[in-house]
């Protein structure tokens, strides 16, 4: 088996847990590869060594996953994220489990199909398409209120007001979008969450939407700067004759999952707890 580590050294564990999941996979008889991921570095920089790979592990916090699973879902590979970072709520194991790497080799595992977000930006001929796997959010400068108009599929336009917009996939419902008072959702569902953020109406409040509902944003013209995040990548300036258009995606996440841990075993420990 080929197997595709990448890993995060600037989480606090990662070095240790990488040694340890190098050296587990060798004994084991799996053939390793291992590239240093660096955030600001292109995903391309280590695509060819996923695409040669049989599965991918990606060693590291929830942005390491994040980004490592997006280039595993276009070229079709099984991720495996391993915690070193803090909450890890994607990673499928933590590294303190590491005894059940035998099971990848083994392909001795369970596959989680996850929904991703399929982002449109728009201005006259020049389009732009990018992938979310947790989320992507449309804000505007600091203490600035967003004027910006939704239409959702076929209906006309709706005018709101608010400090920003967020767009998930269930995966992505436990991140930002919890935060800002949006839903909970089963990740392997499919579906879209709309959460505004500080919305300035008592009636605009977080909406989950099927997966064949196209979502289309655009700002008013008199708004101050406007940028949209995809999944905490470089931020992109939107100008206020961009249209963006939100959908769930064709492509999927495969997420491997070697324990017996629940979502809601999941949530309990990760989420619950660590506010208590």
């Amino acid at each position: 088996m080929k197997i595709a580590v990448v890993t995060n050294f600037s989480k606090g564990d990662a070095k240790s847990c990488t040694n340890s999941v190098f050296a587990i996979l060798k004994e084991l008889g799996a053939s390793v590869t291992m590239h240093e991921y660096v955030y600001q570095e292109s995903p391309c920089t280590y695509e060819c060594e996923i695409k040669n790979s049989d599965v991918v592990v990606a060693v590291g916090g929830d942005g390491t996953i994040i980004h490592t699973a997006k280039v595993a879902a276009r070229n079709q590979k099984p991720i495996l994220g391993i915690n070193a970072g803090r909450l890890g709520f994607t990673a499928g194991l933590e590294a303190n489990e590491l005894s059940l790497l035998q099971n990848l080799v083994t392909q001795n595992y369970q596959i989680e199909k996850r929904s991703m977000l399929a982002v449109r930006i728009q201005k006259n001929e020049s389009v732009v398409d990018k992938i979310a796997f947790n989320d992507a959010v449309l804000s505007g400068e600091v203490s600035r209120i967003m004027d910006y108009s939704m239409a959702i599929s076929e209906t006309k336009s709706y005018r709101y007001r608010a400090d920003g917009v967020i767009i998930s996939t269930p995966t992505g419902s436990t991140a930002y979008s919890l935060s800002a008072g949006g839903p909970v959702v089963e990740p392997t569902m499919k579906a879209m969450i709309y959460t505004p953020i500080c919305p300035h109406s008592l009636l605009n409040r977080s909406v989950i939407f099927d997966a064949h509902t196209q979502l289309q944003l655009s700002v008013k013209e008199n708004a101050e700067k406007v940028h949209l995040t995809v999944d905490g990548e470089e931020a992109i300036f939107i100008e206020p004759d961009v249209q963006l258009t939100f959908g769930i995606s064709d492509m999927t996440v495969e997420l491997i999952r070697l324990n017996q841990r629940s979502f809601y075993d999941t949530l309990n420990e990760k989420i619950i707890r660590s506010v208590q």
